[in-house]
Parts: C-alpha cells; sequence; structure tokens
C-alpha cells in the first residue's frame, strides 16, 4: 500500500476526528523556527488555559527553586524551557481528544507517555536524532486507539477482551472490529492533522521491526524498544 493512499478513506470511515491540537501544532511550527521570540511561543500558549495554568505552577514549583513568584508566561517558558514547553503542550493535547476518560483510556494514556519518554532517552543518548521528535512519535503512536475508542467504546473494549483472552492478536482483531488496525487509523488521523511525515511514518510502522531494520521509519524504531516489554500493545 502506498502510504498515504488509503487515508482519506480512513478518516472518513472513522466519523467524527478529534480536532487538531492547535497550540501543540502552533507550538511545533515555532520551535522549528531559527529566530523564535519567547514572546510568539507566550502568546501560543495563551491560547490554551489549561496549559497555561499547568506552565506557571510547574515554574513556581519548588523543583525549580526560584527566588520570586512567577507571574508571566513568557518567564515561566525562560524557567522550564522550551522542550518541557513542548513535552507540556503534547501531553494535555493528546489527552484531550479523548471523549470520555475512564481506566481503558488512563491505560492507554500512561503508556503513550511511558514510550515517549523512553524514545526521548534513546534518542538522545544513541542517536544525533531530534529527541523532541522522538519523544512525539513515542507520545503518538497510539492515537489510533483514541480514535477507535472515541467512535466506539464498547466495540474496542470487546477487541480488548478478544485479545486478552488469547483469542486474537490485536491488529487481527481491531481489522476485523473496525476494518482497520490503530497504526493505520494513527497515521491517517496524524497526516489528516498535517503533523511531519517523519512522525506519521512512525506512527505507521511501529510495529514492523523490519522496516525499522532498513532504517527507513528511524523514530520507529524507538517506538518498538520502549514497548518491548509489552509489544502486543
Amino acid at each position: 500500500m502506498n502510504m498515504f493512499s488509503d487515508f482519506e478513506s480512513i478518516t472518513k470511515s472513522m466519523g467524527e476526528l478529534p480536532p487538531s491540537p492547535i497550540v501543540a501544532t502552533k507550538l511545533l511550527e515555532l520551535l522549528r523556527q531559527p529566530d523564535l521570540k519567547i514572546k510568539d511561543l507566550a502568546n501560543a500558549v495563551s491560547l490554551d488555559p489549561v496549559i497555561s495554568a499547568r506552565l506557571m505552577r510547574m515554574a513556581n514549583s519548588a523543583f525549580y527553586q526560584q527566588m520570586k513568584q512567577i507571574k508571566t508566561v513568557d518567564r515561566a517558558i525562560i524557567v522550564v524551557g522550551e522542550d518541557v514547553l513542548k513535552n507540556l503542550a503534547m501531553e494535555y493535547s493528546l489527552r484531550s481528544t479523548h471523549k470520555t476518560y475512564g481506566v481503558l483510556e488512563r491505560k492507554l494514556w500512561e503508556n503513550s507517555v511511558g514510550c515517549a519518554v523512553a524514545c526521548r532517552m534513546l534518542a538522545e543518548r544513541l542517536t544525533d536524532l531530534d529527541k523532541n521528535e522522538a519523544y512525539l512519535a513515542g507520545l503518538q503512536h497510539h492515537i489510533g486507539k483514541v480514535v477507535m475508542i472515541n467512535r466506539d467504546k464498547d466495540l474496542y473494549r470487546e477487541v480488548v477482551r478478544i485479545v486478552e483472552t488469547g483469542q486474537g492478536q490485536l491488529r487481527d482483531v481491531e481489522r476485523g472490529l473496525f476494518a482497520y488496525s490503530h497504526e493505520m487509523v494513527g497515521a491517517a488521523l496524524l497526516d489528516y492533522w498535517n503533523y511531519p511525515k517523519s512522525i506519521v511514518k512512525a506512527t505507521l510502522h511501529h510495529h514492523e521491526l523490519s522496516i525499522c531494520a532498513k532504517n527507513t521509519v528511524r523514530y520507529s524504531s524507538f517506538v518498538q524498544l520502549s514497548v518491548l516489554p509489552a509489544i502486543s500493545a
């Protein structure tokens, strides 16, 4: 399959899609600019009151040991740094795509964040690849499951039940009940959101070690290594 050939039909079949994480997308664009200004970052963060509040709370925490209270978003960005800001926005944006938030969603969230942290560590310690893109690849690798749960939570619970009772492999069961597996749905959604193609590819191929070994989708290998203890995830 041509990587992007079937994405439009996938997104149409999934019904109402989560909106693009506006703040996170804007931050990604800004952080790629060589002449980045803190004021521009602060303006983007201020579009989302929840992210702004979490940022301010972090900047004023004991961890950063500030002598005076941080009262502005731009100063908070300087204190915590651009990497922390981006990760904060990404994590919040992922969580906000859920229509409901119960045990199933919490497990998925924890898996995604854990994978993201591991991907960043692998990129930073073993390669010269962008550690922030590696983090994003890990964070979004199961975004397709979010879409499927949003579409029909009870049906996805059935997917989980079948897999956990040993009656089928995850992606086979997903295709049987939803027509598509989660990595295809996730890649289609990220392409729809205009995410970097490297992240789209990593999401699409994160179960395919043979492709990772050929280095055609470099971030996928980080995702694979990060989820090896629970490879069926």
